[in-house]
């Protein structure tokens, strides 16, 4: 105790000092919200303007969404399955994340306890673990055949043999064989 203070003074600067730490705390709470609310509107400015931003000459940059060859519509599309299925994916996470922060954050009148522990449920678990597997098949079938349709695609009419093969004296030295990543040489 404080000599020559009475209790009734005492307590009310312990009062005094409540009310003053519950402002800090409320203020504390506004700030942090104020701040990730801050946060994420600068991620989604970023965001938009990362999609939406164009530079001043946009014809000399390739772009996915405008296909110009003959395998770049396959590989349009592909790239529209797989980003409907991305999006998709982001959006169900995304709905339950902020269901969960809505649904479960802490209110006025918490003790801080914890709730009680619910430890995993099989028939869950291996329902999103064969979800996953399916969307994970899907998306290697389809890949796999758009590569497969680019790589096997048949030359086009009119097209010339980058590979014709250098003759010396009537015998052929070398013969070229090219293909879309490597170059092969057998010599005679």
């Amino acid at each position: 105790m404080i000599l020559g203070s009475s209790s009734a003074e005492i307590e009310r600067a312990n009062l005094g000092q409540v009310r003053y730490m519950r402002c800090n705390e409320q203020t504390r709470i506004l700030l942090n919200k104020a701040t990730a609310i801050a946060v994420l509107l600068a991620g989604f400015l970023l965001a938009a303007t990362l999609c939406f931003g164009a530079p001043a000459d946009s014809s000399q940059i390739p772009n996915i969404f405008r296909p110009a060859s003959t395998p770049a519509d396959s590989i349009f599309r592909l790239s529209l399955l797989v980003l409907t299925v991305t999006g998709l994916i982001f959006l169900v996470v995304f709905g339950l994340m902020v269901y969960v922060i809505v649904k479960f954050r802490r209110r006025d009148g918490d003790d801080g306890r914890e709730p009680p522990q619910v430890y995993g449920s099989n028939q869950v678990e291996l329902a999103w673990t064969v979800i996953l597997v399916l969307i994970v098949v899907v998306l290697f079938l389809a890949t796999a055949r758009v590569i497969h349709s680019v790589q096997d695609a048949p030359e086009p009419p009119g097209s010339k043999s980058l590979s014709p093969g250098i003759s010396s004296g009537g015998k052929s030295v070398t013969n070229n064989l090219g293909s879309s990543r490597r170059m092969n040489f057998t010599f005679q």
